[in-house]
């Protein structure tokens, strides 16, 4: 029970990242749009400040606005959606498990087995008795928790690393030269307004 109820906060709170993932992405895109339209209104004060530069600016204008493609980003794939949707998938289609096969590991590869998540009988039955059968299941149902964990902690490190440059590198610069653009235009329509 108790379990159960931990993977379903753990499952609430990757949900959420990804919601926030999907926000940043949707911010990016608009901030793009911003930019771009800074561009189109940046030639129409230019086209008020000149008559005869307004004529220029009006015929190169329609070849740049043309030229100029929407780069609006792509959603790069997640490592955090995709464990995810893998421990939905494991959780929907797990079946009870058939423990009355041996299994003959080497010490190391014991290891391996149980951080991978494997299923296979972790230890060699000395009496075939149910109980021992249950001690295995439960060392099988360990081994699949701590391994779901690991993934998603791997994930949720990953998706964390991935706002976090996209918020540095890609929305903040596009921010930055934004507010500069429309520092510069306020300032520019004042001076036309004086005038």
């Amino acid at each position: 029970m108790y379990t159960m109820t931990c993977m379903i906060s753990i499952d609430f709170i990757f949900q959420e990242l990804l919601r926030q993932g999907e926000q940043l992405d949707n911010i990016e895109r608009k901030t793009t749009e911003m930019n771009q339209e800074m561009t189109a209104t940046q030639k129409h004060i230019n086209n008020i400040k000149s008559v005869f530069g307004g004529v220029k600016n009006w015929w190169s204008g329609r070849k740049a606005n043309q030229q100029q493609a929407s780069s609006s980003p792509e959603p790069r794939p997640s490592k955090l959606r995709d464990t995810v949707d893998n421990s939905k998938n494991e959780y929907e289609s797990k079946k009870r498990v058939d423990t009355s096969g041996f299994g003959s590991f080497e010490d190391d590869d014991l290891d391996k087995q149980f951080m991978s998540g494997s299923r296979k009988q972790m230890i060699q039955p000395v009496t075939n008795s149910h109980r021992e059968k249950e001690v295995d299941e439960n060392l099988g149902l360990m081994s699949d928790g701590i391994s779901k964990l690991k993934g998603l902690a791997m994930g949720l490190g990953d998706e964390i690393e991935r706002q976090n440059q996209q918020i540095d590198d890609r929305i903040n610069p596009q921010m930055d030269k934004l507010n500069l653009n429309l520092e510069n235009q306020n300032k520019q329509m004042k001076n036309i307004l004086r005038k």
